[in-house]
């Protein structure tokens, strides 16, 4: 909500830090009523509130999550407005320079794994969610009608004043429109950045896409519309440069030191984007083995390459390799996609042993999108007749571990967890 003028008091010129402030939004379709309280001091030794009086909460009530996910939401919007520093609480406070966020079950039969974020500007406050996405590289809000399929909604952010750009999801293409969030926070209340490029997707995108992302892609060379990731700040003010998706733990890792250290095995990724149109930087590594149903492919005439995508719940083939394949004909050498019971995918590492990720029917949802990589309306290749295979590797492939990318160093892995986070 807005600040009501009685919280503008003359004292909190001297105020050296905002301790805690409490936003609590009603859980529930309609709108919900707020409360703003504000404690300052050393330890808040010097306790003092304020209350506003009820009034409607902006846009918050799409956002599911408890109230004590909530702590600390404002602080960065409300910092600002009030004149005073802001303390930034991180989940991980005796170690700046990593901040853990902790997800939630969500999207196509709770396979995709969600963070809730809070949006800032001037008093106004949208508490959107998003699926943790390794596949895109923007953080994607829902506008408009979008605001009504269950992830909050960021209707009213400020324009960015740049024109809308064309995307693509899976097979289809549609419009992102942009905004400019002034600050950006996590539900536990970690300041991530300020004035924060962020997109909204038409219709058809926000239909195809199945929800919205918190992508991250991290290397992207579109100046006019940087990557999520290459605008947030840790809490120690360092960039970031690794981070890890532990789908069982249900934690997102972001770290200002590598999480694979020198002497760890890992498996080479590759930058696609000297041969690529687009101007990202997916998550990919030339695979050594595929086996469709324990029969393995043998005599591809393209490399394959596995993208490692959380935002994708199955798996992604492109034209070129079910062509080649002669999937969905008579006489091929494969059965239809839909048949498939286990896919094994191998990659080589760099002490020379083989990381082998399989996605199999029996434990989890294994659905085979085929899109046309290679041509239709925003292809990935500059030459399609010589680039390689795609195969996008979703939480079919990723359910049971942690999946852990360092982005200096263009290494990655992905280690088999129980349930519990544990190796």
């Amino acid at each position: 909500p807005r600040f009501p003028s009685h919280l503008a008091d003359p004292r909190l010129g001297s105020v050296a830090k905002v301790g805690i402030i409490l936003v609590h939004c009603g859980i529930g379709v309609a709108a919900h009523k707020c409360r703003l309280n504000l404690c300052w001091g050393p330890g808040c030794a010097k306790l003092q509130q304020w209350s506003t009086p009820k009034r409607r909460c902006r846009h918050c009530s799409q956002l599911q999550a408890a109230r004590r996910d909530l702590a600390i939401s404002g602080a960065a919007a409300c910092g600002a407005r009030l004149g005073v520093d802001v303390v930034a609480a991180s989940a991980n406070e005796n170690n700046l320079d990593m901040v853990e966020i902790d997800l939630k079950a969500c999207g196509f039969l709770g396979t995709a794994l969600c963070a809730n974020i809070i949006l800032a500007d001037k008093g106004d406050i949208w508490a959107v969610r998003g699926i943790v996405d390794t596949g895109s590289p923007w953080l994607l809000v829902p506008t408009g009608a979008a605001c009504s399929y269950g992830y909050g909604c960021a209707e009213g952010l400020p324009a960015a004043g740049l024109p809308p750009t064309f995307d693509q999801y899976g097979s289809e293409v549609g419009q992102l429109a942009w905004f400019r969030a002034p600050a950006v926070t996590t539900a536990s209340g970690t300041t991530l950045c300020r004035h924060l490029l962020v997109a909204a997707p038409d219709e058809i995108l926000s239909r195809a896409g199945g929800g919205f992302f918190v992508g991250l892609i991290a290397n992207s060379d579109d100046v006019d519309h940087p990557s999520l990731w290459q605008q947030v700040k840790l809490p120690s003010g360092s960039p970031p440069v690794a981070f890890q998706v532990d789908v069982p733990g249900h934690r997102l890792k972001i770290s200002a030191r590598t999480l694979l250290p020198e002497t760890s095995d890992a498996i080479r990724l590759v930058d696609l984007r000297p041969i690529e149109k687009i101007r990202v930087q997916h998550y990919a590594a030339y695979s050594s083995g595929i086996w469709v149903n324990d029969q393995p492919l043998l005599g591809l005439k393209r490399p394959v390459v596995g993208v490692f995508d959380t935002g994708l719940t199955g798996i992604l083939l492109s034209q070129t390799l079910a062509d080649e394949l002669q999937l969905n004909k008579s006489g091929g050498s494969f059965s239809n996609p839909d048949d498939w019971k286990l896919l094994k995918v191998s990659f080589r590492t760099e002490q020379g042993h083989s990381l082998v990720l399989q996605a199999d029917q029996e434990q989890s949802v294994l659905p085979v999108a085929i899109v046309d990589l290679h041509g239709g309306q925003l292809p990935w290749f500059s030459n399609a007749a010589t680039a390689p295979h795609v195969l996008g590797l979703g939480m079919a492939f990723l359910r049971n571990g942690a999946f852990t990318v360092d982005v200096e160093t263009n290494r990655a892995w992905y280690e088999t967890m129980l349930p519990s986070g544990k190796k």
